[in-house]
């Protein structure tokens, strides 16, 4: 018997909001659904990730990674429409996802990330945000 359904890639920043403001709930509204009707209960997955995530939250017009204001600001619009949409169904989010770097070391990598000697995963989130 199981009791609880994780919504998985769908409910990742790139599948609910590739482009700022152009939100795209019909996948993540079906697993919600299906939840409601069946008395399960849904665990948000992810809010932040630095891999399934448009570039529009950590990247300006023109390429160049924003301020952390800026990234703050486009966090917290993404997270705050999400959990307002999903607020009655979901029970927990898993906020950031893979925040840790999984190791190696040198350039490229998996997403051509460096690696570096600290815990932390050297993503354009980290970049901006720091520790």
């Amino acid at each position: 018997d199981f009791n609880s359904i994780t919504a998985e890639n769908d409910m990742k920043p790139q599948s609910t909001e590739p482009a700022y403001g152009q939100f795209n709930w019909e996948n993540a509204d079906k697993i919600a659904d299906f939840c409601r009707s069946n008395g399960i209960k849904l665990r948000g997955h992810c809010l932040i990730w630095h891999s399934q995530i448009g570039q529009w939250m950590y990247q300006d017009e023109k390429g160049n990674l924003v301020s952390k204001e800026k990234l703050f600001e486009n966090m917290k619009h993404h997270i705050k429409a999400i959990m307002e949409r999903y607020k009655d169904v979901v029970y927990a989010w898993d906020v950031v996802n893979e925040a840790i770097s999984d190791g190696g070391g040198g350039q490229g990598g998996r997403f051509g990330m460096r690696q570096q000697s600290g815990p932390y995963r050297n993503s354009p989130l980290y970049q901006i945000a720091g520790d």
